[in-house]
């Protein structure tokens, strides 16, 4: 049995009970076919780097699995024919991580610092310090 990372983002439209029935629709395939879902890490929504769909956000899930390779086709065309699933990514990882992701609880670490960074992020009066504040100073000496 091989261990896998999937990120899936899906229809920031979505209702919470309706983004749930993904994922877990998702888990019943995983754990139908004899595989394992090791962890379930919801990122909640965010904002996309670029239109995917024609949508700006998303809802982020990582899942963290095993499974037998020979589901794994059957996995992505089904992620493929779901109307509501933007975008996913299938990785192969190594057994090590999969046990390291188990050791670290998610949502205790980051909580926090997300929501740091978010808060920082959406305040009107932060701004980013530039790398190179003393480049204008160079410049006048010269």
């Amino acid at each position: 049995m091989n261990c896998y990372e999937m990120m899936i983002l899906t229809n920031p439209h979505l209702e919470e009970k309706e983004q749930k029935n993904v994922i877990e629709s998702i888990k019943s395939y995983i754990e139908n076919n004899s595989g394992k879902v090791v962890r379930i890490d919801n990122w909640g929504k965010r904002s996309t780097s670029y239109k995917i769909k024609h949508y700006l956000e998303a809802y982020y899930d990582i899942i963290y699995y095993e499974l037998e390779p020979k589901y794994l086709p059957e996995l992505e065309r089904r992620l493929r024919l779901k109307e509501s699933v933007l975008r996913y990514l299938n990785l192969k990882i190594e057994k090590e991580q999969i046990q390291a992701i188990i050791s670290t609880p998610y949502e205790e670490e980051n909580k926090t610092e997300i929501a740091e960074f978010e808060a920082k992020e959406n305040d009107s009066n932060f701004i980013q310090e530039a790398p190179f504040d003393n480049l204008n100073e160079e410049e006048n000496n010269d």
